[in-house]
């Protein structure tokens, strides 16, 4: 059986909790960014929100992690301009 991390990030759940107890079988992560309005969490565009996406990065590599980050955008108005723009983004770090 082929395992899949599908990781709730920083503002929205989870933080590197997952990360940090380690995924060997992982061969991809869903990644996206959030910040906390009113309590809640609300997805916003990839490296607006509150996730330190170099320290998450950092924690990711040091498990060995070689996979694959999927950029997910499940709201906004132009989620497919949001995406390009997150992978330009995580290609600077």
């Amino acid at each position: 059986m082929t395992k899949v991390a599908m990781i709730g990030m920083g503002g929205m759940r989870g933080g590197h909790a997952p990360i940090l107890a380690g995924m060997p079988e992982s061969f991809r992560l869903g990644v996206k960014d959030g910040i906390r309005v009113d309590g809640n969490a609300a997805e916003v565009p990839l490296g607006e929100g509150s996730v330190d996406f170099p320290e998450y990065l950092a924690r990711l590599g040091a498990t060995g992690y070689d996979g694959f980050l999927t950029v997910e955008r499940e709201v906004g108005d132009d989620p497919v301009t949001d995406i390009v723009k997150a992978v330009e983004f995580l290609r600077t770090l």
